[in-house]
């Protein structure tokens, strides 16, 4: 076999780390705290930094796929990183968190080979899992791809290590080694000795199986567990509590100087925003993903119901159901409804109307919300919603195109000039208000100043039904909790519009005790819609259903 061209790897890693370190490459947090930690470890008198070792492996991953900045820091760190006492590997553990389409399932293919057949283990055991049935053997079979696709070239691997393609496993006869797909059943583990295990989509590992496998790893002097994974769901998981644990790790609240840590995700859930693809991203700088196909898709998930929650988590690396974020959008999503306001006009529902009037660069939010209960204590909502925004704000957003797409189909509306004007906005709902059975206004007090107040009191609104209801945090916590439980127990529907979904999902919240207040992750996130919605709920959740209630009307 012809010899492979040489290269410094180590210093590509060094190299990475200096220009993630200096901003130079688009980085979370995360990935500045495991850059800030391998040059600290460099200095660690328990480690030493084995060049050839870390060199060695990246050549030959090299052979198999070209080897980028990012994925040189990682096998650097793996491989490099030797204690002193021993001279084993320093880490047992792997755990690379990294967005959809990155490349990682060929990577870990070829980590695989490396590990089974050229890391001088004799008896080498190096086994793949997945927990889902289409990916069970993925890495696995792009690994024997790789050796075939070599086979009859100057690089045949497979003819100059003696490694035998087998219809279920890959092995070499010198070392009687193995490389396969074992079964995600945690009964089939026990007595198990691997060398090395590869996990793919950690966010989907059971918690039996996790422990099974930890317990199995350890029995080898320098085994090595591998895990490679998107975000996910749920975050009463295993795999979110794993993720948790990492960052823990990065952030220097968890000392564990067994496990590597590697963390590619968005800062903030704002898809629109292409500074948040790269830091989820590290493969996009080198065109392994399209970045064409990747706007179309964040397009897609910005514009159709349901997407938005995929996206975050397999593209950006995000838990979609974390902590950070107050309503599951894909559930938010799942409240779609086809019923019309015109039939909720028709069966008499009362009608509270949430507004969120904007300044120059946001949406003016409004939230037509009528309620019924057709159940003692579960009152249903049917929401309705409104967009406004000036031409100005539209081309000052980075997303100018999208709102443009949201306009066109009906779900935003353009008003001209550079700022809005708001009875462009008070006069049409005054009309659909003179046309409801029972129906108020309520708004925030501070946008006074808009003259929201005025443009009421001249509409012939009354002011008993122009409810004006300070949102301080202390007033906006019923109305958020009940907004959150709505959606879960599918008593929230709405009118499926992709721009309030956008928003419900960069709608976050701050928890200061019993106390909940709504903030928003930049100034381009926006949650005025959403916001409107809470205004509408503060009153919607407790006014008395039935038509003759004397407490209906001017209870602020």
């Amino acid at each position: 076999m012809s010899a492979p061209r040489r290269r410094n790897w180590v210093r590509v890693a060094e190299r990475y780390a200096q220009d993630v370190i200096g901003g130079r490459v688009p980085a979370c947090p995360e990935l500045l705290q495991a850059c800030r930690r391998f040059q600290r470890d460099r200095t660690n008198p328990e480690f030493r930094l084995d060049r050839e070792a870390a060199n060695r492996a990246c050549t030959f991953v090299n052979l198999f796929l070209e080897v980028l900045p990012w994925e040189a820091f990682l096998i650097v760190n793996i491989f490099g990183f030797k204690r002193r006492d021993t001279g084993n590997r320093r880490f047992t553990f792997v755990n690379v968190w990294i967005g959809k389409g990155n490349g990682k399932s060929a990577l870990a293919a070829a980590l695989g080979l490396y590990l089974a057949f050229m890391d001088g283990e004799q008896d080498a055991e190096v086994l793949t899992y997945a927990f889902s049935r289409e990916n069970t053997r993925h890495v696995w079979e792009t690994a024997k791809q790789m050796l075939r696709r070599k086979q009859g070239t100057d690089l045949d691997v497979a003819k100059e290590y003696g490694i035998e393609l087998n219809a279920l496993t890959l092995y070499q006869g010198r070392t009687n080694s193995v490389f396969k797909a074992n079964s995600s059943n945690p009964d089939a583990q026990h007595g198990s000795r691997p060398s090395a295990l590869i996990i793919d989509e950690l966010h989907t590992v059971r918690d039996e199986l996790w422990d099974t496998l930890k317990g199995a790893i350890v029995k080898r002097s320098q085994s090595l567990m591998l895990t490679l994974s998107t975000g996910g769901f749920d975050v009463s998981s295993k795999g979110f509590k794993i993720y948790e644990y990492d960052r823990n790790i990065l952030g220097g609240q968890e000392q564990d100087d067994d496990t590597f840590v590697l963390i590619y995700t968005a800062p903030t859930d704002d898809i629109s925003d292409e500074g948040n693809w790269r830091k989820a991203n590290p493969s996009l700088e080198a065109g392994i993903i399209d970045i064409r196909k990747f706007r179309a898709t964040a397009h897609q998930a910005l514009s159709v119901p349901g997407q938005r929650g995929q996206f975050l988590a397999l593209h950006m690396n995000r838990w979609t159901g974390a902590a950070e974020g107050f309503v599951d959008v894909a559930r938010w999503d799942g409240c779609a409804s086809t019923l019309t306001m015109q039939e909720c006009i028709d069966r008499g529902l009362p009608c509270v109307i949430g507004l969120d009037p904007a300044d120059t660069n946001d949406i003016f939010g409004v939230a037509v919300v009528f309620f019924e209960e057709p159940a003692p204590m579960q009152r249903r909502y049917h929401a309705f919603f409104q967009n406004h925004l000036s031409e100005g704000g539209v081309a000052r957003h980075p997303r100018s195109s999208l709102l443009r797409d949201w306009s066109g189909q009906g779900h935003l509306t353009i008003h001209p000039g550079h700022s809005l004007r708001i009875e462009d906005v008070i006069r049409p709902l005054v009309e659909l208000w003179s046309g409801l059975a029972r129906a108020e206004f309520i708004w925030d007090p501070k946008f006074a100043k808009a003259g929201v107040d005025a443009l009421l009191r001249m509409s012939g609104v009354p002011e008993e039904q122009s409810v004006q209801q300070p949102m301080t945090p202390a007033e906006m916590t019923v109305p958020l909790r009940e907004f959150a439980s709505a959606v879960n127990e599918g008593r929230l529907l709405h009118d499926g519009n992709p721009c309030v979904s956008w928003q419900v999902g960069n709608l976050l919240v701050e928890s200061r005790g019993a106390i909940l207040k709504p903030v928003k992750q930049s100034d381009t996130a926006k949650i005025d819609a959403p916001m409107a919605l809470v205004t509408a709920l503060k009153r919607a959740s407790v006014i008395p259903v039935e038509a003759d209630s004397d407490l209906y009307w001017g209870v602020g």
